[in-house]
């Protein structure tokens, strides 16, 4: 009698001898596989199961998963899958590696960046073509040409500001450290042409005697200062200070 292992199950039986040299299946999961010559073949060395790691098991042997050469030897033999390996040094993850993900706070600042940006600017840009088309005309003088040029200076001002909201929302929406940057210049722009709203009485050519519209200037200007304070605040939290590092 002949002995056999089946190279797919591992399971051990025997033929008979005149079947040397010929094909022959595994009786118990039917693989194919060649019946060897020599009489005296023995079963071949079976492969070391690793047991399962346990916690002491794991501190005690690190190279548990590891394939010794014999076994790596009769792999390659027989044609069977080796067992999985391990890396023995997995990379740790980095730190914040989520800090730069891009929030839906994040994405509703920009969106309202663009916006009162794109107005600032429109608004501004057509302050600056009436300004300019009053200062051309030669009978606008004294006073009331002192008005248009301070306006003028303010428009220009509030172009820079609407520019600088629209660029400050694309930092914001790339999750960039300068957007953040520019949306905390533009609050402290804001809150200075607010204030010189307030107290330059020729900015609107009412003077400070007319209560109504000193009354209409500073509520003008606590509705302007709305939007930076809220900029001010989210900008200021801890979880936006770290994603905008």
């Amino acid at each position: 009698m002949i002995r056999l292992a089946c190279p797919v199950c591992r399971f051990g039986f025997h033929v008979a001898d005149n079947a040397a040299g010929k094909k022959t299946k595994c009786p118990k999961c039917g693989a194919a596989m060649s019946v060897p010559s020599s009489a005296n073949s023995t079963l071949p060395r079976p492969l070391r199961v690793p047991p399962l790691p346990t916690e002491r098991s794991a501190e005690s042997s690190p190279d548990l998963f590891h394939e010794t050469p014999r076994e790596a030897e009769c792999h390659h033999a027989t044609g069977s899958p080796a067992p999985p390996t391990f890396p023995d040094h997995v990379p740790p993850t980095p730190p914040n590696s989520s800090a730069k993900m891009r929030t839906g706070g994040m994405t509703a600042v920009a969106v309202a960046d663009f916006i009162f940006g794109g107005i600032g600017v429109f608004a501004n840009l057509w302050a600056i073509m009436v300004c300019f088309a009053f200062l051309s005309h030669s009978f606008v003088l004294g006073r009331a040409a002192q008005i248009l040029v301070l306006n003028l200076g303010y428009a220009l001002y509030g172009l820079v500001c609407g520019g600088l909201l629209i660029g400050a929302g694309v930092g914001v929406l790339n999750v960039a450290r300068w957007g953040r940057t520019l949306s905390l210049v533009y609050v402290g722009l804001s809150v200075f042409g607010s204030v010189a709203y307030l107290f330059v009485p020729a900015l609107d050519g009412s003077g400070r005697d007319n209560v109504g519209f000193l009354i209409g200037k500073i509520v003008g200007s606590l509705l302007r200062l709305t939007y930076p304070v809220i900029l001010l605040v989210v900008f200021h939290k801890p979880r936006w200070k770290q994603a905008f590092r």
